[in-house]
């Protein structure tokens, strides 16, 4: 569908409930964005538009990723 322009905005309440590991989420986002669709990520107020998104998303997994390990 993202192909075919059937939208261009996908919004996911936040990174973790779009993906748990940040290299699928980075390359899950650089592929819709390559087919003109950007990811909202709610809580983080975070759009994949934006060129600190991947930077962020890293830095978020990893902390969430520390967390469920404690």
């Amino acid at each position: 569908d993202a192909k075919r322009g059937n939208f261009d905005l996908i919004i996911t309440k936040s990174i973790s409930r779009f993906d748990r590991d940040a290299k699928d989420i980075v390359a899950a986002t650089r592929t819709l964005f390559a087919d003109g669709v950007y990811v909202f990520f709610e809580e983080q107020n975070l759009n994949s538009r934006s060129p600190e998104s991947e930077m962020f998303i890293t830095m978020q997994n990893g902390i969430a990723q520390a967390e469920t390990s404690t």
